[in-house]
């Protein structure tokens, strides 16, 4: 049985209860891509542009909406809800799933997988008949199996031991601070090589994180900014401080791989999760509140900074505002191997693909992960098989992220600092091409699953 022909039955089944639509009259129509779609068994150049769109748009933000700009943006706020517009989208994505097999390009089949689970949760498919489910099951089976054998371009970074020196040394450069597992993991790792930054900014919301409401607005600016932080900091480290305190049997394993194979000292992972004033890393902290990163006060405060480089740790999308100030340049750490992994989940994208964890410093620029890349890196193999087998998906997603991933990012950034021979704005880096690598976004459950499979067994 072949089964795409078997897909193609199915989509002709599911077009004759459908009218071709009409024109949008704000964008770009969904239902009448995926008439197109529907319409061409075989699909060409425009038809692979289409799907491409259309599998971005719902693997971003797993919905889809009834129009969009061409720039990919919705221009309505109406959801596609109509059952067999939706029945259609699904099986179109099931013969993407199958056809790109064909391909063998493993990134883009885990993509097409990634959006094909995404578009299977928006409403059950009666249509979904046992050879279908079954080849798509194979298909999923094939790909991990084959995602077994570990990439033959994966070469190790490993860390070269350094002597610190015995004196705090004053780094010429400012941390732009948002408190989290990252930034607390960056600012030990250079209090381990006995480096203090210049500055740190410390970005402080002035609403709550999780509410969005005002917080202590009743209060001096100075009070407010101490008990705006405070409250950033109880719920930014809630899941780690809970999981480290009640789930020791899957953090410890995490934290002891941390201190073998990266070579970060226990001390320095303990003193990370212990959250100590920012005035132990620097002698100059400057707090500031700030709606978000594209606030005018941030924008101000960094315009009247001295030329130099900033250390990014987080706290959103850094706009384009910041970036085209051009006597600042922006460093950050991407937990994937730049240009071949970019986008959100990295840690588990780059795992899942290559069986390691991956890093890369750049020069942040406009784009998803696009600037300049100082140090790509592969690091040595983390053997997290002590955690326990039963572990729950979501808390085994959410411990990489609180005790594993801000120590790969850390790993970087201590090979830049000990390599670097020039200032931190002036390292030696090489433009990324944006047509090469691929931008995956976040994991679908299933996903998740098999990622954290391959990184616990």
């Amino acid at each position: 049985m072949d089964i795409l022909n078997v897909v193609d039955d199915i989509i002709d089944q599911l077009s004759l209860t459908l009218s071709e639509p009409s024109n949008a009259s704000d964008g770009l129509s969904s239902c009448q891509m995926l008439y197109q779609l529907a319409s061409h068994k075989v699909w060409g150049v425009d038809e692979t542009n289409i799907l491409a769109f259309l599998s971005k748009r719902l693997d971003i933000s797993g919905k889809f909406f009834l129009s969009y700009r061409s720039n990919g943006r919705k221009s309505t706020d109406l959801l596609l809800t109509d059952r067999d517009w939706l029945s259609l989208a699904q099986a179109i994505f099931v013969k993407a799933v199958l056809k790109v097999k064909e391909c063998s390009l493993p990134a883009l089949h885990l993509k097409q997988f990634n959006t094909l689970f995404k578009a299977m949760d928006l409403q059950p498919s009666p249509w979904l008949t046992e050879p279908v489910s079954d080849a798509i099951e194979q298909s999923w089976s094939a790909l991990q199996a084959e995602l077994k054998s570990e990439f033959s371009q994966v070469n190790i970074t490993y860390y070269d031991h350094h002597n610190p020196t015995t004196s705090k040394t004053c780094l010429p450069l400012t941390v732009l601070f948002y408190e989290g597992p990252i930034a607390r993991a960056y600012l030990e790792t250079l209090a381990s090589l006995n480096l203090k930054p210049e500055k740190i900014i410390q970005l402080v919301p002035r609403n709550d994180i999780a509410t969005k409401k005002p917080i202590g607005r009743w209060l001096p600016k100075s009070l407010r900014i101490a008990y705006s932080a405070n409250i950033q900091s109880s719920k930014i480290h809630f899941w780690p401080k809970k999981l480290k305190k009640s789930y020791s049997a899957l953090t410890h394993p995490m934290t002891t791989e941390i201190e073998r194979k990266l070579s970060f000292s226990a001390s320095a992972i303990e003193s990370a999760n212990a959250l100590l004033p920012l005035s132990h890393y620097s002698d100059n902290i400057e707090p500031i509140l700030i709606e978000n990163l594209a606030d005018q006060a941030l924008h101000q405060h960094l315009t009247n900074e001295a030329k130099g480089a900033i250390l990014f740790t987080g706290g959103g999308i850094m706009p384009s505002t910041l970036l085209s100030l051009s006597h600042l340049k922006f460093l950050h750490i991407h937990p994937g191997f730049l240009p071949d992994i970019r986008g959100a989940d990295c840690a588990l994208w780059s795992t899942l693909s290559a069986g390691y964890f991956s890093a890369s410093c750049f020069y942040m620029a406009p784009g998803i992960d696009t600037g300049d890349i100082i140090t790509p890196c592969w690091l040595p193999k983390i053997d997290l098989s002590a955690v326990p087998r039963d572990t729950e998906m979501l808390d085994g997603y959410r411990a990489i992220y609180s005790f594993i991933d801000p120590w790969v990012r850390s790993y970087v950034l201590r090979d830049v600092l000990i390599n670097a021979s020039v200032g931190l704005d002036e390292l030696s880096c090489i433009k990324q091409d944006e047509e090469e690598g691929t931008t995956f976004h976040f994991m679908h459950d299933r996903l998740k699953q098999a990622a954290l499979n391959k990184i616990f067994i």
